[in-house]
């Protein structure tokens, strides 16, 4: 379980890394390169070796499909790299079961918080809704649902949560640097980037 654990820590990680490095242009592209290399035979292997895990990992690709956020060549080469090489062995290996209710729900759940992330952003208040969407809430409570009907092992309950909490503490980072490069401009190695994120941005977490 510590494997599953620390795979589905880094596979949050470097999903929301490469997010801002080719959404928002923060951090570095040739690391971006290297954890996309890492995390696609990362992703694959949890597809086809763990039941769990490749359900999640279909209803987080179909959440944010069908939200049509899959929006940059990085990801597009990410999902199809991983469901790819999964269809593959599904066809010479071995078959892959999928419970497809699990799955459209856990979807479901991403799409609401795609869609509900989106609209917080472009309204955004100091209140409950807000913060549940910004940090995506939906699927994450849906997860502790099926933890607590016993529908996911206690093991992959704890696995997503690893998962999830390694990408918002991704998206974190990234906005307090855009702030220390603000409070702090004459430390900023090239303040462009950083500005043009911010005026894109406009200070949201999690896009």
């Amino acid at each position: 379980m510590i494997a599953l654990v620390l795979l589905s820590g880094f596979l949050g990680f470097a999903v929301k890394y490469i997010d801002e490095v080719f959404d928002e242009g923060r951090f570095s592209k040739s690391t971006a390169y290297l954890l996309g290399a890492i995390a696609i035979p990362v992703s694959t292997y949890l597809f086809v070796t763990d039941f769990y895990w490749r359900q999640l990992l279909l209803a987080i690709f179909l959440g944010v499909l069908f939200a049509c956020k899959v929006d940059n060549r990085a990801f597009q080469i990410f999902f199809a790299a991983t469901f790819g090489l999964g269809l593959a062995y599904h066809l010479t290996i071995a078959p892959l079961t999928i419970n497809w209710l699990f799955v459209g729900t856990a979807a479901l759940a991403g799409v609401l918080d795609e869609l509900g992330n989106d609209t917080v952003d472009r309204y955004q208040c100091n209140c409950f809704v807000t913060s549940f969407f910004q940090h995506r809430w939906a699927l994450k409570l849906l997860v502790l649902g099926f933890g607590w009907a016993n529908l996911l092992p206690i093991g992959h309950v704890l696995a997503f949560l690893v998962f999830d909490g390694a990408y918002e503490t991704v998206g974190s980072a990234s906005e307090l640097s855009i702030q220390f490069a603000i409070d702090n401009p004459q430390l900023a190695i090239n303040p462009a980037p950083v500005v043009n994120s911010i005026r894109n941005s406009q200070f949201t977490i999690g896009n």
